[in-house]
């Protein structure tokens, strides 16, 4: 049943509502009254209400006021207001606006039951749909921990560049971890053996358990997270500004337990302490460094990334996933992309302070190498273009990192250029053959998607190189080709309208009469009569192509 709340100043016409309700028997009842809008609005606060009917000369708070802070304040409560036929003006706005319905005075039992019944199916897919999102939600609340599992993953990964996103997603996933962050790799050793002797469901247990045993570790100090990143790899996130040697201690807690619960032993590897979120990925990859060292260290040791290489900003803190995304844009020719980047290494490299001899000449010159290789591998060749612009001694004689960066910036310029002239070419040519294509087939149904297909290409990108060319789309274009031929079928032959239209590629004679009508502005009949004393073309080529 849906409840109704009742505002009108009339008792009297409020109780002629309510029994016009009552015999309509269309599942609503008045649970609620009120003598003014501000009442009826008080009143919305202790009531589940589904529908709010009133005076639209309300005192203290008019019908269409209180209709206005619903919408505001409970935006499900669908409201229908009956006024005077003299305020219809005001009741089409409010319609407009989004008023479920109005009804004009004196209000007739079946005006309302029209709106009732508009009202009740309106509800009605408001209540399904609000049944079909608290399943989303609860299927959401049942996947949560997947997304939780996809946050950390691509945390430590690097994915994630913003700090406040990143502590407001600790809150979301109650992930409890103070400022001060440390990366912890536990690596399963001699796991290869343990691959060779558990099937999948083992794996998973095996790797889930070493997990979870870890994990009731780390609630004893309530600051510390361990995942799962790989069937041979947990990581754990640690906060509270660690010592190292604090650091270490747990490391020898954990590397202890996990001998005791599972039948191998683990390495575990600890990065640097990072203060900022954003930054817990180095820590990671440090930590991943600091494991890779137990060639000569030994397996089931516990390796602090300090005790094994001296600390610098730039091995574990360069984007090189920046660097990666420069090299596919540059080979794009996305210029503006491109310059972002650049600018975006140059400022890294900036903030590391006084740098190893000749290492940003390095950089630039394996980037440069990298975007030579793929372009390559897309069959385009950058040799003409490096060979005339960049020059390794050059590039070397730069004498501070911005002068280097600017040499840099400019030898992709001359890249862009080349590429933006390439994808011209490409589009000219793809143009002319999609023109083609119209010419040869215009009689057969030349839709976007499926001439797109056949020009091995997107649909999106075919209708906007037409309408950079031509000032129309695809669709239009072919339309108009068709129109070109018709007319010269309508001045050189005697063919019907229905004749014409199935030889260009219309539908029917109806269509071609409508298009032409639209294009011309007269009808087929009238273009023949008008123009039947002179040659409208000389040939039957039309000047489209």
């Amino acid at each position: 049943m849906f409840k109704i709340l009742l505002a009108d100043p009339d008792k009297n016409n409020r109780k002629k509502i309510k029994d016009y309700i009552a015999a309509s028997k269309l599942d609503f009842r008045v649970v609620k009254e009120a003598d003014d809008g501000k009442q009826a609005f008080e009143m919305l606060d202790k009531a589940e209400i589904d529908l709010v009917l009133c005076e639209l000369r309300l005192p203290i708070l008019s019908g269409y006021h209180l209709f206005k802070k619903l919408q505001y304040s409970y935006p499900n409560i669908r409201t229908i207001i009956y006024a005077s036929y003299d305020e219809y003006q005001n009741m089409q706005k409010a319609h407009e606006e989004g008023l479920l319905d109005y009804i004009f005075k004196p209000l007739k039992q079946q005006d309302l039951e029209h709106s009732l019944v508009q009202a009740r199916q309106v509800l009605e897919e408001q209540l399904q749909k609000s049944e079909t999102e608290r399943l989303v939600e609860d299927e959401y609340r049942y996947m949560l921990p997947l997304f939780k599992d996809r946050f950390l993953i691509n945390l430590i990964h690097g994915h994630l560049e913003n700090d406040s996103y990143i502590e407001e997603s600790f809150k979301h996933f109650g992930v409890n971890i103070k400022s001060g962050y440390t990366a912890m790799l536990v690596k399963v050793d001699h796991y290869e053996k343990l691959n060779l002797i558990f099937d999948e469901k083992e794996k998973e247990i095996f790797i889930f358990r070493l997990m979870s045993r870890l994990q009731k570790k780390l609630n004893e100090n309530s600051n510390g997270i361990a995942f799962i990143n790989n069937y041979d790899e947990l990581c754990i996130i640690l906060g509270s500004s660690l010592s190292n040697a604090e650091a270490v201690k747990l490391g020898e807690d954990l590397r202890q337990l996990s001998r005791l619960e599972t039948v191998t032993t683990v390495t575990i590897g600890i990065g640097r302490k990072q203060d900022k979120p954003r930054d817990i990925s180095t820590s990671y990859r440090q930590a991943k460094a600091a494991v890779r060292h137990n060639h000569y260290i030994g397996v089931n040791s516990v390796i602090h990334i300090d005790h094994v290489e001296a600390e610098n900003k730039i091995t574990y803190g360069y984007p090189l996933k920046k660097e990666e995304l420069l090299v596919y844009e540059a080979v794009n020719g996305n210029r503006q992309k491109i310059m972002k980047l650049a600018k975006e290494l140059q400022s890294f490299l900036e903030g590391c302070g006084s740098l190893p001899d000749k290492l940003v000449t390095k950089i630039l010159v394996d980037i440069l190498v990298s975007v030579s290789r793929y372009a390559t591998e897309k069959e385009i060749n950058l040799e003409e273009v490096l060979t005339e612009h960049f020059s390794i001694r050059e590039l070397m004689k730069k004498p501070t990192l911005k002068d280097a960066f600017s040499y840099f910036i400019g030898i992709l310029e001359h890249i862009c250029d080349y590429i933006e002239r390439l994808n011209k070419e490409s589009s000219e040519k793809l143009f002319l053959k999609a023109k083609e294509l119209i010419v040869n087939r215009y009689a057969e149904e030349l839709s976007l998607l499926k001439s797109a297909i056949e020009l091995d290409v997107s649909p999106q990108y075919l209708d906007k190189l037409f309408k950079d060319k031509e000032g129309v789309c695809f669709v239009d274009f072919c339309s108009k080709y068709r129109l070109e031929i018709a007319k010269e079928l309508l001045l050189e032959t005697s063919m019907s309208d229905d004749e014409i239209a199935y030889k260009v590629g219309f539908r029917d004679g109806k269509y071609l009469e409508y298009a032409f009508m639209q294009s011309e502005g007269i009808s087929t009949f009238d273009f023949r009569n008008i123009n039947k004393s002179s040659k409208y073309l000389g040939t039957t080529k039309s000047p489209y192509v």
